[in-house]
């Protein structure tokens, strides 16, 4: 199943819910997923803050 096809088919059965806190549940457990994605730019603005005179004397 393709990203497309699992986005359609996760609307399709939120569009069924009628129970406003089930789709609230559902809303923060979306929210918290996107907090756990991996962001590469954080990543590296961490290490750079964390290791930058590291990694600047590897570099020479």
């Amino acid at each position: 199943m393709s990203v497309a096809e699992m986005k359609k088919a996760i609307h399709d059965k939120v569009d069924k819910i009628e129970n406003e806190a089930a789709l609230k549940e559902v809303l923060d457990h979306i929210a918290k997923l996107n907090d756990k994605q991996f962001d590469p730019n954080k990543f590296f603005d961490k290490v750079v803050e964390q290791y930058g005179d590291v990694l600047e004397k590897l570099a020479q």
